[in-house]
């Protein structure tokens, strides 16, 4: 396996890169100059065509690492050259973005492919010919069946989020993908774990891969600031409220445990005068597309989402994410809360917790390795909660604490918006248990 790159080693730039001039002008025009770790590590690699199995955190710039060596080895035909399987119809769309972008000037078609939307408009663009399709499993299958999508001219397969794919029910999917795509092909896997139903992929469909980790050494960015809270459930509206009071996102996303609770919490937001929006499967996909639009321009600042729906969103400026309700499994906290704190920035993390999320809560604190302690709505560590009530600040730090439990300096009940720096919105006027689907993502 492939050794992570030393955290002060000087990173290398896309320039040095032996790329043709029109990939490397697309990469320059996309704002690209040195490259991320998971991109060091698999773009030499895959420029020598061989399979590859990567484990890297959404976030870290693999998107890039697979398909820019992909742009370099292509030859625009019309003809399917490269698949993309992705768990998620957002997921699917920002992949085929990033692939048009960076395709600019070469020739290159990329289509996006997935349910819950008009199955003849992507049948139009696929007749019409592309090189690159970006897609969920349900709706390739559809394709594939019908002999609308052909793979006999393939030459790359790659399987983003593996891990999330094989969760959501996706594995006898996975298996008819790769049994119809050519033996000749080059296979690249992208997981941010590596479980055994993940290597049981690699070991049945791959040839000798190299396995490539770049995982952070730490769970969780040292710029997502973090505070959890411990409420009844009854209570969670009001606290939120107080919340967003005290914080004032600018750009909020808000986890919710069931998709039926994501409407709920947005009517009550409005109805408080905040601009909030809602992201389901309930919603048709080009209601969820619009939503996300207006959330990247800055229309919607408090987005409202279940973890299967909010796996996609990948907007650099999200201030603040709030787990509204704990989520079922401990990577999905470090998963949630990586939607905030990206490409530099500083980000803040607050989770409610009831009584009977202790057992996720002390799995979380395993898993991330953080004491995570939890406080009371007005500031102060909560002692009745057991761990973590020693005065960690959430972020690994040990932290001053005057009386009552507070930092010097630090009002009750400001703990949540103490010397964030990612806020700085203003309140706005009106304007604005994990699912387990198994046919295109939430």
């Amino acid at each position: 396996m492939s050794e992570v790159a030393p955290l002060d080693s000087v990173p290398r730039k896309f320039s040095e890169l032996d790329l043709k001039p029109e990939l490397q002008s697309a990469i320059a025009a996309a704002g690209y100059v040195t490259m991320t770790p998971i991109q060091e590590k698999v773009i030499p690699v895959a420029l020598e065509s061989r399979d590859i199995t990567g484990m890297a955190q959404t976030g870290t710039g693999k998107t890039a690492a697979f398909l820019i060596p992909m742009l370099q080895l292509l030859e625009p035909s019309g003809e399917i050259q490269a698949l993309v399987v992705t768990p998620t119809r957002e997921l699917a769309i920002q992949v085929c973005g990033e692939a048009t972008k960076l395709s600019a000037g070469q020739g290159v078609r990329a289509a996006a492919i997935y349910g819950g939307t008009s199955i003849g408009h992507q049948r139009k663009e696929l007749f019409a010919g592309v090189d690159i399709v970006v897609g969920t499993p349900g709706r390739l299958i559809d394709f594939i069946k019908t002999a609308v999508l052909r793979m006999r001219y393939l030459k790359w397969l790659v399987l983003d989020e593996a891990d999330r794919m094989l969760d959501m029910g996706f594995i006898e999917d996975i298996d008819f993908l790769c049994k119809r795509a050519p033996l000749s092909r080059q296979t690249m896997l992208f997981s941010a774990t590596l479980p055994s139903g993940v290597m049981n992929i690699a070991r049945s469909y791959m040839i000798h891969p190299e396995e490539i980790s770049v995982s952070p050494r730490k769970m969780v960015a040292e710029r997502v600031r973090q505070t959890i809270y411990g409420v009844s459930q009854d209570r969670k509206m009001p606290l939120l409220f107080k919340v967003l009071e005290a914080e004032k996102p600018d750009r909020c996303l808000i986890f919710t445990a069931r998709r039926e609770s994501t409407g709920e919490i947005m009517r009550k937001l409005r109805e408080r005068g905040w601009e909030a929006a809602r992201l389901s499967s309930l919603q048709e996909q080009r209601h969820r597309e619009g939503i996300m639009d207006m959330f990247r321009r800055g229309e919607i600042h408090i987005l409202v989402a279940t973890d299967v729906a909010g796996r996609g969103i990948d907007i650099g400026d999200i201030t603040h994410v709030i787990n509204y309700d704990a989520p079922m499994e401990a990577d999905d906290y470090v998963h949630r809360i990586g939607r905030t704190a990206r490409a530099g920035r500083e980000g803040h993390a607050i989770s409610f917790v009831t009584r009977e999320d202790n057992a996720i809560l002390e799995s979380i604190r395993k898993y991330t390795g953080l004491e995570l302690p939890v406080h009371a709505p007005d500031g102060a560590v909560d002692a009745a909660w057991g761990a973590g009530g020693s005065g960690d600040d959430g972020a690994g730090r040990r932290r001053r604490r005057g009386r009552g439990g507070r930092s010097k300096g630090e009002p009750v009940g400001a703990h949540a918006g103490s010397g964030s720096t990612a806020g700085g919105g203003r309140r706005r006027r009106r304007g604005g248990r994990r699912s387990r689907s198994r046919r295109d993502g939430a």
